[in-house]
C-alpha cells in the first residue's frame, strides 16, 4: 500500500491523506485536511496495512518555515491520534520525521532535544534519551534491535545508536566539526548505515555519502560530487 499527500485544485475538500495500491485501483481519501492543518506528509504504513503515521504541518515556528505535529490514523479513517507530546512542534526537514518499528507496533521520533518512542495502539510517547541536543533523522533498524539518530553537540552533528528500551545509548561517529556525519539510513540487513559525511576542512562544507559500520568506521565512499544531499536510501535486498 502507498500513502501520500493528495490535493484537488477544483475541490479543496479532496485535499488530504490518501492510500491506495501501487496501481491506485483502490485509491481512497483517509482524512481530509482538518482545521489548522496546512498539509500532511505520510512517513509509514504498518506492515499489516492497518495504520499510517504522518506529519501535519501547522505553520511557521520561529525560524522554522514548516512545523507541526505527528499523528497515527487507521487506514479506514478512524482512530486519529496525536503522537507527539502536547505543546511541542517538530520542524519539517528533508529526512523522515518519524520511523516505524519493523513490526509496526511502535514509532520513534525526535522532539524537544530528545528521542521518543510511542506505542501506536495507545499511550503517551516517552523519551528514551536525556535532552542533550537537537535530535533528528531517527530511523529504526530493519531487525528491530537498534534505533539510529543524529544529535547536535553545539554546531557538530553526531550519529548515535540506542536500543528501543533506552539502553546502550552511544555515539558512533566523530564529534569533530571537520569530519562529522549525520542522517544515517539503514542497509536492508541492518548491518550498515549510509550517512552524509562532511569531510571538508571547514565546518558545514559540502557532503558526500559514505557507508559506515555500526562501530562508526567508514567502509567506503558512495558519491564523489560533494553536495547538500537530502533524502537517500538503499535498494531493497533481492535474491538469496
Amino acid at each position: 500500500m502507498l500513502a501520500f499527500n493528495g490535493w484537488d485544485e477544483t475541490d479543496p475538500s479532496n485535499t488530504g491523506l490518501y492510500i491506495g495500491s501501487p496501481d491506485l485501483s483502490d485509491l481512497r481519501l483517509v482524512t481530509p485536511l482538518l482545521e489548522g492543518w496546512l498539509a500532511v506528509e505520510p512517513f509509514g504504513v504498518t506492515p499489516d496495512g492497518s495504520k499510517i503515521v504522518f506529519f501535519v504541518e501547522t505553520g511557521r515556528d520561529g525560524i522554522v518555515d514548516h512545523a507541526g505535529d505527528l499523528y497515527v490514523i487507521n487506514t479506514d479513517g478512524s482512530g486519529l491520534r496525536r503522537l507527539s507530546p502536547p505543546s511541542t512542534l517538530l520542524p519539517f526537514l528533508n529526512v523522515p520525521a518519524i520511523s516505524l518499528s519493523p513490526d509496526g507496533h511502535q514509532a520513534a521520533f525526535g522532539v524537544e532535544d530528545a528521542l521518543w518512542v510511542v506505542d501506536l495502539d495507545g499511550g503517551d510517547a516517552r523519551p528514551i534519551t536525556p535532552r542533550t541536543g537537537f535530535v533528528w533523522a531517527v530511523s529504526w533498524s530493519p531487525t528491530g534491535e537498534w534505533i539510529t539518530y543524529t544529535r547536535f553537540h553545539g554546531p557538530t552533528s553526531v550519529v548515535a545508536l540506542i536500543r528501543p528500551n533506552g539502553t546502550e545509548d552511544h555515539e558512533i561517529s566523530a564529534n569533530e566539526e571537520t569530519d562529522e556525519a549525520n542522517a544515517a539510513v539503514w542497509s536492508p540487513d541492518g548491518k550498515f548505515l549510509l550517512v552524509s559525511r562532511d569531510s571538508d576542512a571547514t565546518h558545514d562544507g559540502p557532503h558526500d555519502l559514505w557507508i559506515m559500520d555500526l562501530e562508526g568506521h567508514y567502509l567506503g565512499q558512495v558519491t564523489d560530487e560533494p553536495s547538500n544531499y537530502g533524502t537517500y536510501s538503499w535498494a531493497p535486498a533481492t535474491g538469496s
